[in-house]
């Protein structure tokens, strides 16, 4: 017999917190890809452009802002493994992520980043909470499992 679901439903009911956590992970590495890709371009349009300030744009040091951005990848990649594979400690690292973007967004009072990454932290907290409990579990996740649409 079926039991009655136990776990939290991300979305508005649409999905499970251990899919959501997949899928926030996987949209977050799209978006600093696409953040990456189009700095770059920028920057070489700006090269080629004839005025200082477009200059100063593409000689500006992006080292350390490259660096983050390519760990945050790791980050995310980490994260939504330790989702597929119902680790708590792994899922930790998204949360621990997502919730130090949230606390320096706040600082900067970037207030759409700082709904974009507790958007994201979101489902991680409640994923480890229920690999805690023994709610999402390998064998329970039948169980458990909701998508309305996504994946």
């Amino acid at each position: 017999p079926d039991l009655p679901k136990r776990g939290h439903l991300c979305c508005g009911g649409c999905c499970d917190v251990r899919r959501a956590s997949m899928i926030v992970n996987a949209v977050n590495t799209g978006i600093v890809l696409l953040s990456i890709f189009t700095t770059l371009a920028a920057r070489n349009v700006a090269a080629d452009m004839d005025d200082d300030r477009a200059q100063d744009l593409a000689e500006a040091p992006i080292g350390a802002w490259m660096a983050v951005m390519c760990i945050e990848i790791v980050l995310s990649g980490v994260a939504a493994y330790g989702a597929r594979s119902y680790n708590q400690w792994l899922v930790g690292v998204g949360a621990v992520m997502y919730s130090v973007h949230c606390v320096m967004s706040l600082i900067i009072l970037n207030i759409g980043a700082v709904m974009y990454s507790a958007f994201f932290a979101y489902p991680h907290f409640f994923l480890i909470s229920e690999i805690r409990k023994g709610i999402m579990t390998p064998e329970n996740y039948p169980n458990e499992e909701q998508s309305c649409c996504c994946v």
